[in-house]
Parts: C-alpha cells; structure tokens; sequence
C-alpha cells in the first residue's frame, strides 16, 4: 500500500523514519525534494557520522551496497544508501536486495528509485517487502491548482510577491517541469533581488530580452575570473540596458557572500554534504561551480569585494556612474 507524500514528510518531521523507502512516479523533482528532507532529518541527528551513498546501475556497487547495509557503522553512525533507476538494475543483483528488504537492518537506510509511474514489471516480491518492512512512496505531478500554490510559494520565500497572472505565464513559458521552474525563478529572485513586486510587464521584460542572459553570464564570468568573457560581454550589456550595474551588483553580491560563507565552511572543515545542503541548497551544479571557484578566491579578496560592492552600489544609487565602476572591478581581477 502506498503512502501518499504528505504523510512521509508528516512522519520526518514526528521524527519516524523507516529502513527502506521506495520512491517511483514521473514527477522527479518532488523525488529529489523528499530525499533532501531525509537527508537533512538525518544530518541533524548523526552530524558528520551519517555516510551518504548514491548509486547507479551502471556501478559495479549495486552487488555489494547491500553488505554495507546490512553492517552496522562504527561509533554510533549511519549509512543512507541511494539506488537511482532501480528498475533497471541486472536480474542478477535483485535476489540480495530482496533478500534484504525481508529482514532489512533497522539502523541504516536504503532508498529505491524509478521514474516508473507504475510498479509493474519490478519484483513483487521486494515491493511487498518494502511495503511490510519500509515506505513505497509515489510521487505524482501536481495538479495547475497546486502548482500556482508552489510557483508563489518560492517567490514568497525570496520575499517577493506574484499575481496568479505572472505564476500563469510562468506556466506558458516555461512549462510544468518543476525542476526547470525552480531554476528559472531562482534567476527572477536574483535579477528583481531587493524588489517587492514582480509584475506581468516585468516578467515580459525579462523573458522576452537577451540581456538577462548576459547579466548572468557576466556574473558567472567575474566569478570565474574568465577576463576574456567578461570584456565580450560589457559593452554589451551597457548598451542594451542602463540600469544593468545595479542589477549585476546585486547579483553578484549575493553570490560572493555564498561563495565566501563556503570558503569560510571549507576551511573549518565541514562535511561536504552538510555544505550541499546548508549552503548550495541540496543543488548539485550550484556545489560543483562553488568547488571550482573556492580555489580561484582568497577569503580576504571576498570580504574586500564585498564591501568594494556596497560602495559602489550606494554611488550608483547617488547618481554615479556605474559604468567606470565596474570596469575597475575587472582589473581588481
């Protein structure tokens, strides 16, 4: 019997969690959500002595993953081992996890996943142990009702507010993916950073032109330090919208200071997982780029730059011209 994904959130948050969890159904975004959850739930309670695993199919893992289930960690600790696309994992590996799921060890955790929108055609056998023993959990898209509901929810969490009619559009544009939405109102929250309101005629503003585009790209560019990037793109975007200083100030701003409260984490030496989830939100592209630009930047630069930043936001705002301002910020490079 399924348990609907209301309740295994629900169960988290009473403290429940189960041995093994079976997560299938088309909507992947909600799948990656809830694997979050769990893997915050347990972080607060075994700290740096919780092991995460991911696995694949391909991985030559899937035959031994269960030996390290069925092992209890040392020192009090607890392994959570995740086996994405398990529906295709060889006839010759099912048997140990069937086997397993019957009398699985209660102080680890093992999620299954499939994008199957059905259970038919896996093992039964492993599903109605899964079902006696742990969790099957099916994860569907969400009704345009609920989705609205969701779309205003991450604008409201960035403290900005949305009309049903610019959620709508959202929708138009942009499709029902949740995981490609989520990522494109993270770029509105970062473009409209500071703004109250977004309105219809700011979202056609932005989605219809390119400089957007090259906004974010130069600020990715300045953070890579890619000088030859960075000089294509700001005549560019100077020429296309005046008020672009204040809008890449803003943005690269706030990725600076994430990028300095990671060094700041790396150099007290955190755990890389509970990095991913504190600082990159759980976003494994967000991680990467932060490992590959702690590298580029020293700690003291980023608080320079920081505060080198407010100074020139306040002059813009004072009727200077930002764009001396930031042609100076590239040599500081």
């Amino acid at each position: 019997m399924d348990t609907p994904p209301e309740k295994f959130i629900k169960e988290l948050k009473e403290g429940q969690t189960k041995p093994i969890y079976l997560f299938y159904g088309e909507e992947n975004y909600s799948k990656e959500e809830a694997i979050k959850r769990l893997k915050e739930h347990l972080f607060k309670i075994y700290k740096e002595k919780l092991l995460v695993r991911s696995i694949t199919p391909e991985s030559e893992e899937v035959y031994r993953i269960v030996d390290t289930l069925k092992t209890i960690p040392l020192f009090g600790g607890k392994s959570l081992v995740i086996v994405r696309d398990f529906d295709v994992i060889p006839k010759s590996a099912i048997k140990e996890y069937v086997n397993y799921c019957k009398a699985p060890n209660k102080i680890n955790s093992l999620v299954l996943l499939t994008n199957r929108n059905d259970l038919k055609g896996i093992n039964q056998d492993l599903v109605n142990s899964i079902s006696k023993n742990g969790c099957v959990v099916k994860f569907q898209k969400l009704e345009s009702s609920q989705l609205l509901a969701w779309i205003k929810s991450l604008f409201k969490d960035d403290g900005i507010e949305i009309s049903d009619n610019v959620a709508f559009k959202l929708l138009d544009l942009v499709g029902n993916d949740r995981s490609l939405l989520n990522y494109e109102i993270n770029k509105l929250c970062l473009f409209f950073h500071g703004q109250a309101r977004i309105t219809l005629e700011d979202l056609s503003q932005y989605l219809t032109s390119v400089r957007q585009v090259d906004i974010f790209d130069l600020a990715d560019s300045f953070l890579d330090r890619d000088h030859a990037k960075i000089s294509r793109l700001l005549q560019r975007i100077f020429e296309q919208d005046k008020d672009s200083p204040l809008k890449l100030i803003g943005i690269i701003n706030k990725q600076l200071a994430i990028l300095l409260e990671y060094k700041a984490a790396v150099r007290k030496k955190i755990p890389k997982d509970r990095i991913l989830h504190a600082i990159a939100q759980g976003k494994t592209l967000v991680m990467r780029k932060l490992e590959a630009r702690e590298k580029l930047w020293e700690e003291q630069e980023l608080r320079n730059l920081l505060s080198l930043l407010r100074t020139v936001d306040k002059d813009i705002k004072q009727g200077g011209l930002g764009k001396p301002w930031l042609e100076a910020l590239l040599f500081l490079l």
